[in-house]
């Protein structure tokens, strides 16, 4: 259901999505809010509201973003 106007859509967002980036492998980042790490893909994410900023090694990128997409409608 869209949250939009409601107080804490952003933070009910930001719950969900880390819920669902934890299930594959990445990790949170100590004092970093919406910043995740996947050590074996050695790459690093940054969420912010709908944007998702990818950085890794190029073999891994493509990877990352199908196994995003089983688990989050982007």
């Amino acid at each position: 259901l869209a949250l939009y106007g409601h107080a804490d859509a952003g933070g009910y967002w930001e719950k969900h999505c880390e819920t669902q980036l934890l299930k594959f492998g990445f990790q949170t980042i100590p004092n970093w809010r919406s910043v995740y790490y996947h050590p074996k893909e050695r790459a690093m994410l940054m969420v912010y509201v709908g944007d998702f900023k990818l950085a890794g090694p190029r073999k891994s990128l493509h990877a990352i973003w199908v196994a995003m997409r089983k688990h989050l409608v982007l």
